[in-house]
């Protein structure tokens, strides 16, 4: 069986990377497992003042992204379904992780437009991108202008 592994994060491009997802089980005859990592807890409190441990939150937003991935595996056909995985951590790291034991043929993440600094420290997609030991598609929103030209085709041809 082929395999492909989906991490989505919680933003709206989240469905357009399934919906790519979708496609590319369809051609390649694959199963898709949804996957999103939750930040593990970093927080540390001032001398002097108490802070309920973080672990009380970090349950709450499995379940949040659980709930996320469920809603978006409605949308894939259920013969494509392969499970949801939510799992803490820094996501680069367990979304790597995740492929290989999950043996993903193919990852396929969502990158979102991001500006110079950004891009100069590093996305999680680019950490995924170099790090990950198998084929990664990257899953970009599609420019406004080519979806108004697909809407109308030649309305911004030049005259």
């Amino acid at each position: 069986m082929k395999r492909i592994l989906v991490a989505v994060d919680t933003s709206g491009i989240s469905h357009v990377v399934v919906e790519q997802a979708v496609e590319l089980a369809r051609a390649m005859g694959a199963k898709i497992r949804l996957f999103h990592a939750v930040p593990a807890p970093t927080q540390i409190s001032p001398p002097g003042v108490f802070v309920a441990p973080p672990q009380f939150h970090v349950q709450e937003w499995v379940t949040s992204a659980e709930e996320t991935l469920r809603d978006l595996e409605d949308s894939i056909p259920q013969e494509l379904r392969d499970g949801i995985q939510v799992d803490i951590g820094n996501a680069a790291d367990r979304v790597c992780e995740t492929a290989r034991t999950y043996c993903a043929d193919l990852v396929v993440i969502g990158a979102h437009q991001y500006g110079l600094v950004a891009r100069a420290l590093g996305t999680t997609a680019a950490r995924i991108v170099n790090r990950m030991d198998r084929p990664v598609f990257v899953v970009r929103p599609i420019p406004t202008e080519c979806i108004a030209e697909a809407e109308h085709p030649g309305a911004h041809a030049p005259g």
